[in-house]
């Protein structure tokens, strides 16, 4: 449901009815209110910097593994005589 049809279509109290540009300020002010208050989107950011981190310190350690590894499979190699 729309939040501009949340206010009723008659004046309430004998206040005045509120105008369309009275109702899209209460619109964006409470969209803002609930946005202040949600804390969703800092904690998916903090997820993405943790999943950030890690990918870091798995690629940097593959890295130096691959390294290693190439290391010995070329000592392995020029063990064996040529053929």
């Amino acid at each position: 449901m729309s939040p501009l049809r949340s206010f009723p279509q008659r004046g309430m109290a004998g206040r005045p009815q509120r105008t369309l540009r009275a109702q899209r300020e209460w619109v964006v002010s409470s969209f803002l209110k609930r946005f202040r208050a949600d804390v969703s989107g800092a904690t998916a950011i903090e997820y993405a910097l943790i999943a950030g981190i890690i990918s870091i310190a798995i690629i940097g350690g593959a890295t130096t593994i691959g390294q290693r590894l190439f290391d010995i499979f070329t000592a392995v190699s020029d063990g064996f005589p040529e053929t």
